[in-house]
This record gives C-alpha cells, structure tokens and sequence, in this order.
C-alpha cells in the first residue's frame, strides 16, 4: 500500500471512530477505488451512506455515522451547476472542463462528477461553491455561465456520458486494450503505461499485462477515459469481441 493509501485508509478509520462517539463524518468525493476502501472499513453499528449530486454519479462524497434514518440529500452538501456558453463550437466536453480545472490547481477531492450529453453539469463541494463560481469563467478560453441548479434539476439528469462501441482484442490485458482505444501499436502503449498515464478505476496502474475486468473504468491521458460494458463474444481465432463506452 503506498502511503496516499495509508493515509486515506487512516482517515477512514478516525472518521468510524468519531462516528462511534455520535459524530457524524462527511468525506470530500471519492472515487470508485476509495468508495471500495470506505465499505470495507465501516462495520455496524456505523453505517455509510453515498452521494455525488444525481443518480448514477461515480465520484461521492461520504456520510460516515451512526443513523436513525437515511440521511436527506442536503447533508451531503454538494451544488450542481449548468456550465453555459454563448459559443457557436462543439458542446462543452467532460476533457474540456476537466483539464481547464486541473490547469486551475483544483484538487480534484472537491468535485464530483462532469456530465456532458449534450449539455454540461458539474457538481462541486458546497463549501468550495463561491470560488468555482468566481474563478470558473471560461473553458478552453471561451467566456462560460455556472448556473447553479436545484435538487429537482439534478434528478432529471440522465447520465449518457459514453458513446458505445465494439473493438477487437487478443485479450483483456491493460495494453492490449490501451492499444485499440488510443489508437496505437502494443509497444507505445506500453510505454504510455510505464510512463503512468494510463489509470484504472482513478488509480494509476504501471502494469501493462493487468487484467481489466467488466465495468472497469480506464483513464488514458491525452485520449480520455472508457468503460468495458462487455464481452460480445470471441472470434474464431479467439480474440476478444468487447464493448466498451467512449467518453464523449
């Protein structure tokens, strides 16, 4: 284990401590890998609960307590916005704001989701709400909006974030698929693995003969992120018929 693992896992464990003295924990957003961590260490009597602004949303923030009743979606404190342009291009993308974030210095902790389907939402931490509304003002150097959107807003939110598609592979090995999806030959793939610029499930990975499984998540750096969907079936020559949704 590392040692931003160790100390995320610490955290964890004092926050199921505080929780056992009657004090309710809330964590920034967490990614898949983190939420996985978070559900092995809770035991009754504490219990957790996960939110990240809309059905469906990956990254979510934390409830950690002992409770009587479900938590209200208001404890979670979490702001979704409608990020707008008067531009005529292509729809703002999920890479479009993120990278404008990222260049920002934003630690990515203090927001959860990007949805982009057409339109595009962006769910922050509330106590961090005033900053990315004064300092978020343009994406790719156009002028944008963040106009903020209620509860009700953000349940109609259908989360359509992949464009489908099948591909071709010897194998479900991290390279072979970063090959096909970049596209590139097996050897550069390897090495934009070995570089750590490829992430499975938010966590940098820098084996390239890991085996990715159904519903994995992979991050590839200047080509964007895809989910496995499933294995269609295998060739003749038993390759792999796998499909996978690209992130628009």
């Amino acid at each position: 284990m590392d040692r931003a693992s160790e100390w995320f896992v610490k955290r964890i464990e004092e926050a199921v401590s505080s929780a056992l003295k009657d004090k309710i924990v809330l964590t920034k957003f967490l990614d898949q890998t983190q939420i996985e961590v978070v559900h092995r260490l809770v035991k009754s009597p504490v219990s957790v609960y996960f939110h990240g602004g809309y059905a469906d949303a990956e990254m979510k923030r934390a409830l950690i307590g002992v409770f009587d009743d479900p938590p209200a979606e208001e404890t979670f404190r979490i702001r979704g916005y409608r990020i707008t342009t008067s531009s005529k291009s292509s729809p703002l993308s999920h890479k479009d704001v993120f990278g404008t974030l990222m260049n920002m210095g934003i630690e990515r902790e203090t927001f959860g989701d990007i949805v982009s389907n057409g339109e595009c939402f962006l769910f922050v931490a509330l106590e961090m709400s005033e900053y990315f509304e004064h300092n978020l003002t343009k994406v790719k150097g156009v002028p944008v909006d963040m106009i903020r959107i209620g509860h009700e807003d953000q349940a109609l939110i259908q989360k359509k974030m992949f464009e489908k598609k099948t591909i071709i592979v010897p194998s479900l090995r991290l390279d072979a698929i970063v090959a096909r999806v970049m596209p590139a030959s097996r050897e550069k793939s390897q090495i934009h693995i070995l570089n750590q610029l490829v992430k499975i499930n938010h966590k940098i990975c820098e084996n390239p003969s890991q085996i990715c499984r159904i519903n994995d998540i992979i991050s590839i750096r200047t080509v964007g992120r895809v989910t496995l969907l499933s294995e269609v079936q295998k060739t003749k020559k038993g390759n792999i018929v796998l499909e996978i949704g690209i992130l628009r």
